[in-house]
């Protein structure tokens, strides 16, 4: 499976281990857990990346990161139904609890869930804290993206 990221910095292409996400914590994970949030296409992953950015922060480009998962990757998928009736609310808790609880278990490397942005589109969490995490995703391809400038 082919997942996609967008990340500022060339130097960041290559780096897989969510510490962002551990530090400040991300809709899906508390901070102190790791998650690595991917998307199941490169526009999602960019249309996710806009909402966090305000028009006069907005860098001349970015980098799109092409991201392949192993097939035999445990994946848990998670729709609509199965989540809070408010669940697109930003800083909703009950989904970091939620999605901690998913990252903490050791048979599951990959939660998929609905994006709250486009609810009918998927994104993908990496568990990098899966035991075998580094074997089973490899970055296969970084773009430079320039921004359009009718985004800002």
């Amino acid at each position: 499976m082919l997942v996609y990221r967008i990340v500022k910095h060339r130097e960041r292409t290559s780096d897989l281990s969510a510490t962002g996400s551990y530090i400040q914590g991300g809709r899906w994970n508390s901070a102190g857990m790791y998650a690595l949030y991917t998307a199941e296409n490169r526009s999602l992953a960019l249309l996710e990346t806009l909402v966090h950015f305000d028009p006069e922060e907005m860098p001349p480009s970015l980098f799109v990161i092409t991201i392949e998962v192993h097939q035999d990757a445990p994946v848990h998928l998670l729709n609509e139904r199965d989540l809070p009736y408010d669940w697109r609310t930003a800083d909703n808790l009950a989904l970091q609890e939620l999605g901690d609880d998913l990252l903490k278990r050791q048979d599951i490397m990959v939660i998929k869930v609905p994006s709250a942005v486009m609810p009918l589109e998927f994104y993908y969490i990496l568990n990098p804290s899966f035991l075998e995490y580094h074997r089973h995703v490899r970055v296969v391809q970084i773009d430079q993206l320039t921004i359009d400038e009718r985004l800002n």
